[in-house]
C-alpha cells in the first residue's frame, strides 16, 4: 500500500470550529418545534448535559431517538429543520486556534469536509472566517440520505470522489467523535469490498473536547492540536505502509 496522502478530510463541528453553544441553541429550537417544547428535556438543560448526550450516542439521529424518545418520522422532521434553524441562529461558532495555520500548511493536499451539519451553514461559516478557499469539497448532511448519516460511509465516500482522491494511497480523516473513527472503519470495509486500494487513517481531534475519551473504535492517531494534525500527515507521507 502506498503511503501517498491523497487528501485530508475533516469533520466540521468541534473539529474545525467550536460550535457547541450554537448547536445547543439550534437543537433547542428544533426540539421545540417538533415536540412542542424543549425545556422539559434534561439533555438540553445545559451545555454540559448536551455534550454528555453527544458522547453517549452514535450520531445526531441516535441522540434524538435515545435521549428525546423521537420516532423515525420525528427524527426525519428534525433533520429537515436543521438548515433553516442554523441559518437563522445568531450564536456564533469560532474557529479553533491553530486551524488556520494548519490549513495553510496542508495546502499542498486537497482538503474536504464531511459533516452532519448543513452544507450551506458550513460554507457561510467558512466564508465568514475567510477559510472557504481551503476546501475543494464540502458534504453536508442533506447530500446523503437522512438515514445514511455518519458513521455510515456514504458522505465520506462522496467527499473523496469529489476530491478525485479514490486512488492508490491514503486518506486522512480528522474528527472529534467516536462516530468519525467508526466512519473511517466503515469506509475501509467498503473500499476493501470494492477492491479499491485506498486506506483511511483516522485522527481524533482531541482539542475538540474528546481528549481522553474511551472509544469502542480506537482512532489511528490522536491530535491534541491542529498542529498535531499537520505533524501526523507529514509522518504518514514519510512512512511506508504495509
Amino acid at each position: 500500500m502506498s503511503s501517498r496522502v491523497r487528501a485530508v478530510i475533516w469533520d466540521f463541528d468541534n473539529t474545525l470550529v467550536d460550535s457547541r453553544e450554537r448547536n445547543l441553541a439550534v437543537t433547542r429550537r428544533i426540539v421545540g418545534r417538533v415536540l412542542g417544547r424543549w425545556d422539559g428535556c434534561s439533555m438540553l438543560s445545559s451545555l454540559e448535559s448536551y455534550e454528555a448526550a453527544l458522547w453517549r450516542t452514535e450520531n445526531w439521529r441516535d441522540m434524538y431517538r435515545v435521549e428525546l424518545g423521537m420516532d423515525e418520522e420525528a427524527v426525519d422532521e428534525a433533520g429537515r429543520l436543521w438548515t433553516e434553524c442554523q441559518i437563522s441562529e445568531t450564536t456564533q461558532a469560532t474557529i479553533f486556534p491553530g486551524v488556520r495555520k494548519a490549513l495553510e500548511e496542508l495546502r499542498h493536499l486537497p482538503n474536504g469536509i464531511v459533516s452532519a451539519n448543513s452544507r450551506r451553514n458550513i460554507r457561510e461559516t467558512l466564508r465568514a472566517h475567510e477559510l472557504e478557499g481551503h476546501f475543494k469539497a464540502v458534504i453536508g448532511f442533506e447530500e446523503v440520505h437522512l438515514r445514511a448519516q455518519k458513521p455510515a460511509p456514504d458522505g465520506f465516500l462522496l467527499c473523496a470522489e469529489r476530491l478525485n482522491a479514490l486512488k492508490l494511497g491514503v486518506l486522512v480523516y480528522v474528527g472529534d467523535h467516536e462516530a468519525d473513527a467508526r466512519c473511517a472503519q466503515n469506509v475501509n470495509a467498503e473500499l476493501e469490498r470494492r477492491g479499491i486500494e485506498v486506506r483511511v487513517i483516522s485522527v481524533a481531534a482531541e482539542y475538540g473536547r474528546s481528549e481522553g475519551a474511551a472509544w469502542s473504535v480506537e482512532p489511528d492517531h490522536r491530535a491534541s492540536s491542529p498542529k498535531d494534525v499537520v505533524r501526523i500527515v507529514g509522518a504518514i507521507e514519510g512512512s511506508s505502509l504495509h
